[in-house]
């Protein structure tokens, strides 16, 4: 059994779209363990820094 560890730098739409694709391939492939470190120095993950909910309405 292999195992890889795995780091997602920034957890914004790109990042979380990377950590679904990383969890189906380990439903497919189970044999083969991962461990993914995620860094995200946002307060709010999964938004990033351009969709901060903090954000004035104005453009």
């Amino acid at each position: 059994m292999s195992e890889t560890e795995i780091a997602i730098i920034g957890c914004g739409p790109k990042g979380l779209y990377a950590l679904d694709s990383l969890c189906e391939a380990a439903r497919r492939s189970p044999r083969h363990r991962f461990t993914v470190h995620i860094f995200e120095p946002s307060a709010h993950p999964g938004a990033g820094p351009i969709y901060d909910p903090r954000q004035s309405e104005c453009c």
